[in-house]
């Protein structure tokens, strides 16, 4: 614990109580304050990006992004034993605060900071047709082979458990398949020689777990920030949350407005965030997987990651059904009128 003594100096700490919360965090307690320090996982690489995060957040009043100390010599971490430390305040959530109460205000966070980080780009829009038509037709070579294997399962007398709950998924993957074929028509059809295609910052790692409500939002680690496109910080954002049985899908879907009215996303992106929920390469990696060798995992853990995957991919299909009422329909009235 003489390490933690030693960072909590460079801040003029002195802490009465230590508390080891997790493998990387500790609540600090001076008998004044509280606080959260926190080990940080940070590549030599990723550390401009992630101080970056912070200046912005100052600069742009971005209030969403939990502050950090400055150590005594005006730096956003500490280096002790070669492990590197930041120190913030330590903030308890609001009592009984379920899931599903969490994913507005995280939206609202997330879309202010993605509006007010915003840097305007154009890229040709015909490399992006090219990239996503060469996309479809590596969709359709692994439809191709998700029919093998069912076609190949039917054949059996006694199912798997695994194979059975493939056979059963297998109409709702083939309806992922048509509408990823659907989006990139529709995305091909676009006439914009260039299309705007903005950067900002982006968590990296977005989750409910990674907010914490007080009287205001907060979002919390930034390891992983990166300047990127929006779509991008969504895309993990669902995939952190919707492969979980219990996960607020109908939530996730209905809220989606408010991030919408705090940063609107053009045509385009929610196409191409809409392809990208639909991927279905991670659930025919696990079909291959078996059909190669059946015992390579035990019955019950291949089971449940094909269920998880097809949780995500549940979720992208209604997510897109959604946008493509409420959404793009808006979009294309606002071009016509």
């Amino acid at each position: 614990m003489e390490h933690i003594y030693k960072v909590l100096r460079n801040y003029k700490v002195y802490p009465l109580h230590v508390n080891k919360i997790t493998g990387r965090l500790y609540k600090i307690s001076d008998g004044n304050k509280e606080y959260a320090l926190k080990q940080a996982n940070l590549p030599k690489e990723t550390f401009s990006m992630w101080e970056g995060v912070y200046q912005q957040a100052y600069s742009k009043q971005l209030t969403e992004i939990l502050p950090i100390y400055l150590s005594n010599s005006g730096s956003l971490y500490t280096m002790v034993d070669g492990h590197t430390y930041y120190l913030q305040p330590w903030l308890e959530p609001r009592d009984a605060v379920e899931r599903s109460e969490e994913i507005n205000p995280l939206y609202r966070a997330i879309g202010r900071i993605h509006a007010k980080t915003k840097i305007f780009k154009t890229i040709p829009m015909q490399k992006v047709k090219d990239s996503f038509m060469e996309y479809r037709t590596f969709c359709s070579q692994l439809k191709k082979k998700l029919y093998t294997a069912v076609d190949a399962f039917e054949q059996s007398r006694y199912m798997s458990p695994l194979e059975l709950q493939i056979c059963t998924h297998f109409r709702d993957i083939d309806h992922a398949f048509q509408k990823i074929d659907e989006r990139i028509m529709e995305l091909n059809e676009i006439e914009e020689k260039d299309q705007q295609w903005d950067r900002c910052v982006c968590h990296g790692n977005l989750a409910l777990a990674h907010s914490i409500h007080t009287d205001q939002t907060y979002l919390l680690n930034w390891e992983r920030a990166h300047m990127d496109n929006a779509i991008m910080d969504l895309l993990s954002f669902f995939e952190n949350e919707t492969w979980r049985y219990n996960t607020p899908v109908d939530e996730l879907i209905e809220s989606f407005s408010t991030y919408y009215q705090e940063n609107e996303l053009s045509k385009t992106e929610l196409l191409i965030l809409s392809i990208y929920l639909l991927n279905p390469s991670p659930y025919l990696e696990l079909v291959d997987k078996y059909m190669t060798d059946p015992s390579n995992d035990t019955m019950v853990n291949q089971v449940k990651n094909v269920q998880f995957t097809y949780r995500k991919i549940i979720f992208a299909l209604k997510w897109t059904e959604h946008v493509e009422r409420e959404f793009e329909s808006i979009s294309l009235d606002d071009l016509e009128s």
